[in-house]
């Protein structure tokens, strides 16, 4: 797309990102002599995009539209309260500058809010013939009091909790005791200890100058040895159940491990995960690039993980891990059946633009005619189109 676009002669690219290729094509959209309908802007837009993105658009004479992609990968949000206008990607964000519960709604994809003319409407640039919506944002992104898509994100993560108490297999006695990863996996941990019927301790600390491990480029294994300080008064000599979020490179689990037997004398370490195995890169704001650096793919046998993994925590008790996945559920809702996250896909993109390392299938390693998924790799912040990225979502 960059190349196309620096093929017309009035057209100059300053920087390699995504939102200086955006902004061009609004403006080849916008350019004549009358002032366009901002609805016919993002329709004329909308061909050349896919993938993730929000827009938000203003321009100097008050004119404003935000809108969703028509996957709708990102949450998008909004609320109208008389003449009062906000948008945001939580519903929280709203809430907390006053808007109540019911003035928040979420922008459906391919739905925009469009500002013109001293009139707001919600309209429909785009039709959403699929949903492709960013499992991060439920269990690990989102601020757990927000409502994304009619769905809470707090709900979510304690049914997660619940799957994972109904897989549960480690004896449970006096001594058990459930221990959350601070701070998005504490719904989780807490209904998992609930449906157990043992307590929920917060037996690690977390420090807030410590950023996310799985997001920064460098030095993450330092990083995560100092972002937990495990309290031995909860501790020691418990069978300690720690429950994660998500599992994506490991490299804070492998230090947490250790530091519970060690720093926090615990007599087990279980550790329980309330995602599905993460096996395929994302280019779409997330920061895991190549299969290789994933913890999952390297122990997957079909739609399992295998006995191996046990190998890779030091000093846990097996089984180290029950890496609980998206529950399918019979129509007697009895009968949940486990499987990984499938691989990504260039979201409608014509077939010959596909990246041919991305897998279409759960435990498929390579893509028919493709390469070897152990060494795909799209560039540093370039999704596999050339269009360069530096959208990474924190809260």
């Amino acid at each position: 797309m960059r190349k196309e676009i620096l093929s017309h002669t009035d057209f100059h690219l300053a920087r390699e990102t995504d939102t200086e290729i955006l902004m061009h094509l609004l403006c080849q959209e916008l350019s004549g002599d009358q002032t366009p309908d901002l609805l016919d802007v993002l329709s004329g837009v909308t061909p050349w995009l896919d993938g993730a993105y929000n827009i938000v658009f203003l321009n100097a004479q008050g004119d404003m539209f935000v809108a969703r992609d028509p996957l709708g990968i990102r949450p998008l949000c909004f609320a109208i309260d008389g003449p009062m206008f906000a948008a945001a990607s939580e519903s929280v964000a709203l809430s907390q500058v006053g808007f109540h519960d019911k003035d928040i709604h979420s922008l459906p994809p391919g739905g925009a809010v469009i500002i013109q003319n001293g009139e707001i409407d919600v309209r429909q640039f785009a039709p959403s013939p699929k949903r492709s919506h960013c499992f991060f944002e439920w269990i690990y992104f989102a601020n757990v009091a927000s409502t994304l898509d009619d769905r809470s994100v707090y709900m979510t993560r304690k049914a997660l909790g619940e799957e994972l108490a109904r897989l549960e297999t480690v004896p449970i006695d006096d001594d058990t005791i459930v221990v959350p990863v601070p701070d998005t996996a504490k719904a989780a941990a807490a209904s998992m200890a609930f449906e157990l019927g043992i307590p929920c301790l917060e037996g690690l600390m977390r420090n807030r100058y410590v950023g996310r491990t799985f997001i920064e480029g460098t030095n993450r294994a330092d990083k995560a040895r100092l972002k937990y300080t495990p309290l031995p008064e909860v501790l020691r000599g418990k069978r300690v159940v720690i429950v994660e979020d998500t599992i994506v490179r490991s490299t804070t689990m492998r230090a947490l491990v250790s530091q519970l037997r060690e720093r926090g004398g615990a007599r087990e370490v279980h550790v329980r995960v309330a995602c599905p195995p993460i096996i395929s890169p994302c280019f779409y704001g997330i920061d895991m690039s190549t299969i290789s650096e994933l913890f999952a793919p390297k122990f997957m046998n079909g739609n399992e993980l295998t006995p191996k993994s046990n190998s890779r925590w030091p000093r846990a008790s097996p089984p180290t891990a029950s890496v609980i996945s998206r529950s399918k559920r019979s129509p007697d809702h009895r009968s949940p059946q486990r499987q990984p996250l499938p691989g990504l896909h260039q979201f409608a993109v014509p077939h010959h633009r596909r990246h041919r390392a991305v897998p279409d299938r759960p435990g498929q390693r390579w893509h028919p005619g493709g390469t070897d998924l152990r060494h795909a790799r799209a560039g540093p912040h370039q999704d596999v189109n050339g269009v360069h990225h530096n959208v990474n979502r924190s809260r």
